[in-house]
């Protein structure tokens, strides 16, 4: 449950981000990058956004590369321009994570 609420709570900080960088969501390579680097979306919103794993106590892992099947546990995977559903949605994004019974995504279509 926890994990699920991340995912949306990760959702609603890429809107925010959005806010403030005039409607454009971060890149993937800007999501990606280092965890403790200030000024991307994952060292700005993530890091300090206290998503600790609960399998290991760490913060969860970042990954662009979207996964096929089912994602590794814990690990929040990323991509622009693409549904949940593999549909195209112009500039909008998805965001999903590996959970042990299946996964949670959430896009903005």
């Amino acid at each position: 449950t926890q994990r699920k609420n991340d995912v949306s709570r990760v959702a609603a900080q890429l809107e925010s981000y959005a806010s403030n960088a005039n409607g454009v969501y971060p890149t993937n390579a800007q999501f990606g990058a280092g965890a403790a680097v200030a000024g991307n979306f994952w060292g700005t919103y993530i890091a300090t956004g206290n998503y600790l794993s609960p399998l290991d106590g760490l913060i969860y892992r970042n990954s662009v590369a979207w996964p096929a099947g089912v994602p590794t546990v814990d690990t929040i995977y990323y991509r622009t321009g693409t549904a949940c559903d593999g549909t195209a949605i112009g500039r909008g994004y998805s965001v999903e994570i590996g959970l042990e019974q299946g996964v949670n995504c959430r896009d903005n279509k």
